[in-house]
């Protein structure tokens, strides 16, 4: 194979003749997404949209890492796959442009071939230097997650992204009636209780004028997982905090807010993807967490998808007990993490992803909170 210039990219050709991958120049490829000129490996979140990818671009040209908007295929039926290489401890590892932010890898919008993924990985290697490619929470419909098991990519983290069938309930009410009289009467006494500290509120707005909100609710996160001792890439990156900022602003990001009297209480970040909603962010203000504000934003929030007529209510995964319940045991999705090594490096690594992170991981998880602040420096 060989590689030769092009206008905007670095086209790569095979012994006969077949069209490789090439990489587009970020603007280049931005450009041709918003004029319909090109498709993009699609992110179920909604992170796959063009705006969220510059915001991405942004943070990724600040760490440094190298931004690959690959493309596959020429004129309308091109689709790219939008990746950054990062390089720590001497490996360079491939993955989703808007990782940590996004929730689901991207899934390709045509047929993928075991040859398409080897040509992709060839590539990688001989003109990029990856040693790896790391693609978290792959749904099991994401033509990606056979080809990759095939490939011999170290599969791990299995777990399952649960979903509120709105379409199956076909209403609100009906939803509501799915849960036990005790839990209904609850939701109405807590509602009561609420209400003696003010009038209550709720309403959703436009990511691009809920700013100030999402900075609170941001703050809010953060406090809460501090106090329990967690690190998120996200919510403790001001860069990322700030791109996430601008993803919601990007024109399918809507900010639920639940008020006592002018006061937020309890906030939620969702995005529309496709006719369906995907509640992203949830947080509350901690003096008002002894009366289930959470709850009652969330409760309200469903039924504004419903009155949207949106398909499902996604509560990403992981699959917590609390989502189950919230979901009525509808069946989710399951998903799971791939390291795919393209070099010895590579192999050495993709084992630290697959085997030896989640071990680490769990048993930060298992210590006590105090221990694990204490190791967070918090």
């Amino acid at each position: 194979m060989r590689v030769e210039a092009g206008i905007g990219a670095t086209a790569l050709t095979t012994r006969d003749g077949e069209a490789g991958w090439r990489a587009l120049v970020p603007d280049v490829a931005l450009a041709r997404l918003l004029a319909g000129e090109a498709r993009v490996a699609r992110s179920p979140d909604g992170f796959s949209q063009p705006g969220c990818l510059a915001a991405a671009t942004g943070v990724a040209r600040h760490r440094d890492d190298t931004i690959l908007f690959a493309a596959c295929g020429s004129g309308r039926s091109q689709w790219i796959l939008p990746l950054r290489i990062e390089r720590n401890f001497g490996i360079s590892q491939a993955l989703p442009l808007a990782a940590p932010l996004g929730q689901y890898c991207p899934e390709p919008p045509d047929t993928v071939t075991a040859d398409t993924l080897r040509r992709l990985t060839d590539w990688l290697r001989a003109d990029h230097g990856c040693d790896l490619i790391v693609l978290r929470r792959v749904r099991q419909t994401n033509p990606l997650a056979a080809l990759l098991e095939e490939a011999g990519a170290v599969k791990s983290q299995p777990s399952e992204a649960l979903f509120v069938d709105l379409a199956a309930f076909g209403d609100f009410e009906s939803y509501q009636q799915s849960f036990s009289s005790k839990k209904r009467a609850n939701w109405r006494r807590d509602l009561r209780r609420l209400e003696d500290e003010g009038q209550v509120s709720f309403e959703v707005v436009p990511g691009d004028d809920a700013e100030d909100v999402l900075r609170t609710a941001i703050a809010w996160k953060r406090a809460w997982l501090d106090d329990f001792g967690v690190s998120s890439p996200v919510i403790h990156s001001q860069a990322w905090c700030d791109a996430l900022i601008e993803c919601a602003a990007a024109g399918h990001g809507h900010v639920s807010i639940l008020r006592v009297g002018d006061r937020p209480v309890a906030v939620e970040l969702g995005f529309v993807e496709e006719g369906d909603y995907v509640a992203y962010l949830g947080a509350f203000e901690p003096s008002f967490g002894k009366l289930s504000v959470g709850q009652e934003q969330m409760r309200r929030t469903i039924e504004w998808c419903f009155g949207c007529g949106f398909g499902s209510y996604d509560l990403l995964p992981p699959g917590d007990d609390y989502k189950r319940y919230w979901c009525r045991d509808s069946t989710g999705m399951a998903v799971s993490d791939y390291a795919l090594s393209l070099s010895i490096a590579g192999s050495a690594a993709s084992i630290a992803h697959g085997r030896l992170r989640p071990l680490a991981r769990n048993l930060v998880l298992s210590a006590p909170a105090g221990m694990r602040r204490l190791l967070l420096g918090r």
